[in-house]
C-alpha cells in the first residue's frame, strides 16, 4: 500500500511539472508604442520562458528577429509615412497563443518644419522658387500678397510648396508663416535677387 502511494505521488509530481512546462507565457515592456512620421526604429523587451515568433500584416513594418526562445529584443523599424497609421505585431507561442503590440505612427503632438529649404532661380523676369513642408496635421501658408504660391494649405503631411515672384528687382525679402490646425506655428524667411 505504501509503494502506491508513493507511486501516486510521484505520478501527480510528473503530471504537474507536465503542466507548468506546458504553461507559456511572454510580456512585452510596451504593448502600444509611438513612432514619429518620419520613421526609425524601436525596440521592444520581451520575457518569455518559450519558443516564439513574431509576425505583421503591415508592409511599413519590419521586425527583427522573426523569433527567438526565452528573453530577447525586438527590433521593429517602421517606414516614413505621408500620414497616421496604426499596425500591430503579433507574437505566437507554441500552445498558439497569439499577443500583440500596436504601433501608432504620426499620432503626436504637433509639428513642422521644413525639409528642404527655399531654393530658386532667375527665369527671365521672374524669380522661381520652392520648398518642401513636413507636418503631421494639416496646416496653412501665410505670405506677402505678392508671391503666387500654390499650395497655401495642405492635408498631406509632406508637401512640396512652389512659388513665383514677378515685379520685383534687387534685393527681395519673402516671409512666410505656417500655421498647423493646433495653433503651432512657423515662420520662415528667404532672400534673393532679382536683376
Amino acid at each position: 500500500m505504501k509503494r502506491f502511494f508513493i507511486l501516486i505521488s510521484f505520478c501527480f509530481s510528473l503530471f504537474s511539472c507536465s503542466l507548468e512546462e506546458d504553461s507559456y507565457n511572454l510580456v512585452v515592456n510596451h504593448y502600444h508604442s509611438y513612432i514619429g512620421i518620419m520613421g526609425g526604429s524601436l525596440f521592444l523587451d520581451i520575457q518569455s520562458n518559450s519558443h516564439w515568433s513574431v509576425s505583421t500584416t503591415a508592409d511599413w513594418i519590419r521586425v527583427i528577429p522573426e523569433s527567438g526562445v526565452g528573453d530577447g529584443e525586438l527590433t521593429v523599424l517602421v517606414s516614413e509615412a505621408e500620414e497616421p497609421r496604426e499596425g500591430n505585431i503579433q507574437f505566437t507561442l507554441p500552445d498558439g497563443m497569439v499577443k500583440k503590440a500596436f504601433i501608432s505612427q504620426g499620432n503626436e503632438e504637433g509639428f513642422i518644419k521644413i525639409l528642404e529649404y527655399p531654393t530658386g532661380y532667375n527665369d527671365g523676369k521672374q524669380y522661381k522658387g520652392g520648398f518642401v513642408v513636413l507636418a503631421n496635421r494639416p496646416w496653412t501658408l501665410e505670405c506677402e500678397d505678392w508671391i503666387n504660391i500654390y499650395p497655401r494649405h495642405s492635408k498631406k503631411y509632406r508637401t512640396e510648396v512652389l512659388y513665383k515672384v514677378t515685379g520685383k528687382s534687387g534685393l527681395v525679402n519673402m516671409h512666410f508663416t505656417l500655421t498647423l490646425n493646433d495653433g503651432t506655428c512657423l515662420y520662415l524667411e528667404s532672400r534673393f535677387f532679382m536683376y
